[in-house]
């Protein structure tokens, strides 16, 4: 497990982008990633879409935004970066 990606994970004031945090899963057998990112609500939670994509969604706030976006939860921060995700 990568503790930077998991501490970073839990610390979104360190986060470059904050409201967000991009993450990436290289997927086999080609290894292009599967992208996505974290919204700073504290829930182990990776929002799949691109995150220009929100531009077109309607609504004003991230909130709004991502209503009706696929997610993928997870348990804790630990058990998504040992499922291979990490931070971009």
């Amino acid at each position: 497990m990568k503790f930077n990606d998991v501490a970073m994970m839990k610390n979104p004031d360190a986060w470059p982008c904050w409201p967000v945090l991009p993450v990436k899963l290289y997927s086999k057998p080609d290894n292009f990633p599967k992208c996505g990112f974290l919204f700073a609500d504290g829930k182990p939670a990776i929002y799949m879409t691109n995150l220009y994509a929100l531009d077109d969604r309607p609504g004003t706030t991230y909130k709004e935004k991502l209503e009706g976006v696929e997610r993928v939860e997870f348990s804790s921060f630990e058990e998504m970066v040992a499922t291979g995700w990490e931070v971009d």
